[in-house]
């Protein structure tokens, strides 16, 4: 045991403490934590937040800008951006993207007209862009339209006019087996090619694998934008997001990355109609699947619980099929105990709901 020798502070020895002063030019300044808060503080953490949001937001821009424009700012998918950039007057042809970008952000600030509804929203949906990952904008894989490696371009072109798209996925054994991609303009150039000057068909039409291109595979938590440029850099205009499984979870257009940004792009021949919420008496309804559950609730009330609340499901036929625990059979009955609710399917297949019919408890209360 070690102990302390003492024979040289007795205890009866007087200790005497001085107090020292300490000048106002040496003082320690006060700590920002304990310090009162003065105008001039509360302006220099303002600024320094803005000025952070700012930088995320030149961050995000000049990623889109370094994707949107390669040598020609008019070429590709530029075409589309190119009315945004153009709003700050500036020219394109000097300097990389990113020094571009920050002269652009620069130059606006210092004028006096603010930007425009159409252009702060396109801004502002650049600043989302920069927290979305795949998984976040991809088409499920339920509403996946692929088609087998296996069919000729005949039997291939029947299927594409039933659902019309520009570009299919395409698949090998199943659907976790994407093997490649199609484009429509590959079918028809290559049937037209099986054709003689009469427009008799000489020679039989070759399968689809024959003529499909390759396809990007992602993970589920790869950054829009770092896709953005990687289907930029490859060419490739679909990419299909994949589990740590292999599994296929959905699939990613660069259309649709661009919608992310711009807004939706309706095409000519596209005729999809929007989810409906039809009243058919007091207290029933009929409900397109695909329908907004927040949108319902603003209509009929609030009939969650609290821990459902706290779910991230958008539409009311999410809500159904996780209330199931399945994917519920058509003409059967889900009842919510929690408001006594029955929604009854109308229409389903074995991977999901398409119409619902709500009878609504006479005990709950309508908005007025």
């Amino acid at each position: 045991m070690h102990t302390q020798n003492f024979r040289n502070h007795p205890a009866s020895a007087p200790v005497t403490v001085t107090e020292k002063t300490i000048p106002d030019e040496e003082a320690e300044p006060p700590s920002l934590l304990s310090a009162p808060p003065t105008d001039k503080r509360a302006q220099t953490i303002n600024d320094t937040k803005i000025s952070k949001e700012n930088g995320q937001v030149k961050a995000n821009m000049a990623c889109v800008a370094d994707v949107v424009f390669s040598r020609r700012p008019t070429s590709g998918i530029g075409k589309i951006f190119a009315p945004l950039f153009n709003l700050f007057n500036f020219d394109f042809s000097k300097d990389s993207q990113q020094q571009r970008f920050n002269k652009l952000l620069q130059e606006r600030e210092e004028e006096l007209n603010p930007i425009g509804g159409d252009e702060s929203e396109m801004i502002m949906n650049i600043i989302k862009a920069g927290n979305l990952c795949a998984d976040d904008v991809m088409v499920p894989r339920a509403d996946m339209v692929i088609i087998d490696a296996n069919l000729n371009l005949n039997d291939a072109l029947v299927q594409m006019q039933k659902t019309p798209h520009t570009r299919y996925g395409v698949y090998g054994e199943d659907m976790d087996d994407i093997i490649g991609m199609i484009h429509i303009k590959d079918v028809l150039k290559s049937l037209a090619k099986q054709q003689n000057s009469k427009g008799k068909t000489c020679t039989k039409a070759p399968l689809l694998k024959k003529i499909m291109r390759p396809v990007l595979f992602v993970s589920p938590s790869m950054r829009i934008l770092d896709l953005l440029l990687r289907m930029r850099v490859e060419g490739v205009h679909l990419a299909i997001v994949v589990d740590e499984y292999g599994g296929v979870d959905g699939q990613i257009s660069l259309e649709g990355l661009v919608e992310e940004i711009i807004g939706e792009i309706r095409e000519e021949y596209t005729n999809v109609s929007e989810p409906t919420l039809e009243k058919r008496g007091e207290l029933i309804y009929h409900i397109d699947a695909r329908y907004s559950l927040d949108n319902l609730q603003e209509t009929i009330g609030d009939f969650l619980s609290d821990e459902e609340r706290q779910e991230d499901i958008d539409t009311i036929g999410g809500f159904v099929t996780a209330l199931a625990g399945r994917v519920p059979l058509q003409g059967e009955v889900i009842k919510h105990e929690e408001s006594q609710f029955e929604f009854h399917i109308l229409k389903a297949d074995p991977r999901k709901i398409h119409k619902i019919r709500l009878d609504i408890n006479p005990k709950h209360t309508l908005p007025s």
